[in-house]
């Protein structure tokens, strides 16, 4: 079984510090990564989808955006696309979630509560929750566990992990490891970081596709894993591979100017300093001055 993990897409996204042209360039950067996913489970032999929330700004979310999720979503027929609304993205009575324009391969969790969407014909069962709001304040995992029938349980949530006073579905590494899932696909957080083990349970955020400012660093993308069954009935995942999806990326470097006499000094450390980190053309730097002059 193949698994695809992203989330925190924030379609249209404002960009309100940017000029109008600026902020449409990389909407238009936005559109063009989330085309890249979609090919990517349309030609990538992908199972299984694992969207973890955040998908769009829903105080933004334009017709236009709306037509193109649906169109890509459809071209990716063989594909399961999971979904569990964060809070940017609640399932609303009135929003595109409910809306039915969804095609059927998309399965969107609709409950506060703990659900589950199972396709046995490829042996999985998915678990997550719909925000319905801009918080989530219970703890969606506590005391749940998954059933021990032989399926591969895997968890779609939009959370806060080891952050027990989260306004935002506080998630207890305690809480993974018991549940018996072998793998929570995690959003809410927009830098990604290293997947982690805890109990029999990998977990991991997927953080942004697209950095979007100079606190979401580093191209985005996501993480792609197979699991494959043993004789022994029990399953095992390959290693998480991460997909950069991006093609732009937000980075900071530290200079340090100490002794620095004169500006023009300053500024021949400032540009050794830049041409010796390899940054191009794609990267918004931003350098910050240290030391004393």
């Amino acid at each position: 079984v193949r698994i695809l993990h992203a989330a925190d897409i924030h379609r249209d996204s404002p960009f309100s510090r940017l000029s109008p042209e600026g902020g449409a360039a990389r909407r238009r950067e936005l559109r063009e990564a989330f085309s890249r996913l979609t090919a990517l489970l349309r030609d990538g032999d992908v199972d299984v989808a694992l969207l973890a929330g955040d998908l769009f700004d829903r105080e933004f979310v334009t017709p236009a955006t709306v037509e193109l999720l649906v169109r890509e979503f459809t071209a990716c027929p063989r594909c399961r696309v999971v979904i569990s609304p964060g809070n940017h993205d609640p399932y609303l009575s009135g929003g595109l979630y409910a809306s039915g324009k969804l095609p059927p391969n998309v399965y969107v969790f609709r409950d506060e509560a703990l659900s589950s969407f199972s396709f046995p014909e490829i042996g999985v069962v998915v678990h997550g929750f719909a925000f319905h709001g801009d918080r989530h304040e219970a703890a969606p995992l506590a005391g749940a566990r998954a059933e021990a029938d032989g399926a591969l349980h895997l968890l779609c949530l939009h959370g806060d992990v080891g952050a027990p006073l989260s306004k935002y579905a506080p998630i207890s590494e305690g809480d993974l490891a018991s549940f018996g899932a072998a793998y929570a696909a995690l959003g809410h957080r927009h830098v990604a970081g290293a997947p982690k083990e805890v109990g029999a349970c990998r977990y991991a955020y997927a953080g942004c596709l697209v950095g979007r400012s100079f606190d979401e660093p580093g191209k985005g993308g996501a993480w792609l894993l197979s699991a494959t069954r043993g004789e022994d009935g029990a399953w095992r995942l390959s290693p998480s591979e991460k997909v950069t999806l991006a093609d732009r990326q937000y980075a900071t470097l530290p200079v340090d100017l100490t002794g620095a006499e004169q500006a023009g000094e300053a500024e021949e450390r400032v540009r050794a300093a830049v041409a010796a980190s390899g940054y191009g053309q794609d990267t918004c730097l931003r350098v910050v001055a240290e030391g004393a002059v």
